[in-house]
């Protein structure tokens, strides 16, 4: 059987005990089996109005909470990486790793609020990662994937390094982008000609840095979980005579074989990570949970390694190979749902994890509002806030920092072998 389970128990987070379980509108009565999905069917009805502390409560802390990750990404931009700039002609390596440092200091305060104050619990089975350089194909349930995607990386090592794939659309949210265009992440446009060049930049800067353990998150599906993306999916894969998935959608390689191509030209990288994310929620995740300050109680996410001597070369037997990757999570989110847990042992988290959360929490708590009073208060503090803003807007309308910082690279030539 196929299904979500009974309702969802009450779990307890740190801060705070969730409301004991309520009814909620799940397409059926909660107390009988849930009828099977037929492959192809409609998608299920997904629990998302089930109390926690209140509606009111969950849209307070879900604004403030998306609110201050925008402060955040405006002032850390502005008075933390626009600062380093003047290192690209003296040290870019540095540069580099000072504005990782400040991106991975900021989801720390990502982390808190959803670790700490919602009390989401992160699951993590099979293989752990390395410190190497890497590509992540994850299945895509939700628009916020990558959030807890960081969540996890906190708790469980390799958060400072995370490169991601997001739409070109965001890279014009004013303050948002900032932080992840000083931090070399990808915004694309899902035209392949028109980003061909935008991966091809960004992935030759993570080869060129020497010693540059990167992790690139690809979502091969290209999109999130949906009816609409099930729906179109599905026609995709009757018309090439493939199954019709209900937990998965059939994965693209073009982006991946691009990739791959990239990287082993310049002998950049070192395995493949696939990474199988369950929610216990259900198959599909409300896309404004986090809005609305319910995000999901519980994250699972199951890792395979492997080695780059074992991915195909060709492109016709890398697409084979990611489809029988993506066929293989299908039964496996399946029994997920029914089992409630991935298959092996969990991993342990970093017992510093939560003290660091409480750390970067009143970090951020101190410096947000020093940066307010600051620019409010003092001339010269509000003319370097108005000129690095114009500089960040500048490099939103061109071809990016990653093309200046790629260039620094470039005059000072390949980097030594050491002895």
């Amino acid at each position: 059987m196929v299904g979500h389970g009974p309702p969802r128990r009450p779990c307890t987070g740190h801060l705070r005990e969730c409301a004991p379980a309520a009814p909620c509108n799940m397409g059926w009565n909660g107390t009988s089996d849930p009828p099977d999905l037929a492959p192809g069917g409609p998608m299920p009805t997904i629990p998302t109005d089930c109390p926690r502390q209140g509606l009111f409560y969950n849209a307070a802390v879900g604004f403030s909470y998306v609110f201050f990750l925008w402060l955040i990404n405006l002032f850390g931009s502005v008075f933390m990486m626009a600062p380093a700039l003047p290192l690209l002609l003296v040290a870019p390596a540095l540069f580099r790793h000072w504005t990782d440092f400040c991106f991975y200091w900021g989801i720390f305060f990502s982390a808190f609020v959803l670790d700490v104050v919602w009390g989401v619990r992160i699951v993590v089975t099979g293989d752990a990662f390395r410190p190497e350089r890497l590509i992540s194909l994850v299945n895509h349930r939700t628009n916020f994937d990558w959030l807890y995607y960081w969540s996890f990386l906190a708790q469980y090592g390799g958060l400072s390094k995370i490169k991601i794939v997001l739409k070109g659309a965001l890279k014009k949210a004013y303050g948002f982008s900032w932080v992840g265009q000083f931090s070399a992440f990808a915004y694309i446009t899902r035209k392949f000609e028109t980003d061909k060049p935008i991966l091809h930049r960004l992935l030759t800067l993570y080869c060129t840095i020497p010693e540059y353990p990167y992790h690139f998150l690809l979502f091969p599906e290209g999109t999130d979980l949906n009816p609409r993306s099930k729906a179109s999916s599905d026609r995709w894969a009757e018309k090439n005579g493939l199954p019709l998935w209900d937990y998965v959608l059939h994965p693209r390689t073009t982006g991946l074989n691009y990739c791959l191509e990239v990287v082993r030209a310049r002998s950049g990288i070192d395995a493949i990570y696939d990474v199988t994310v369950g929610y216990l929620d259900g198959p599909v995740v409300s896309k404004l949970g986090i809005i609305k300050g319910q995000p999901p109680r519980e994250v699972h996410i199951h890792i395979r390694r492997y080695p780059i001597a074992q991915v195909p070369t060709e492109a016709a037997d890398i697409e084979k190979w990611c489809e029988q990757m993506w066929s293989e999570k299908e039964p496996m989110l399946e029994r997920f749902y029914e089992d409630k847990q991935f298959p092996g042992p969990q991993q342990r988290p970093n017992p510093y994890h939560t003290a660091l959360c409480l750390l970067a929490a009143l970090y951020w708590a101190v410096f947000i509002p020093g940066c307010i009073y600051g620019v409010y208060a003092c001339r010269a503090v509000r003319l370097w806030f108005f000129v690095c803003s114009a500089l960040c807007a500048y490099f939103t309308h061109t071809s990016g920092l990653e093309s200046l910082e790629l260039k620094a690279w470039n005059i000072r030539g390949p980097p030594k072998p050491k002895d």
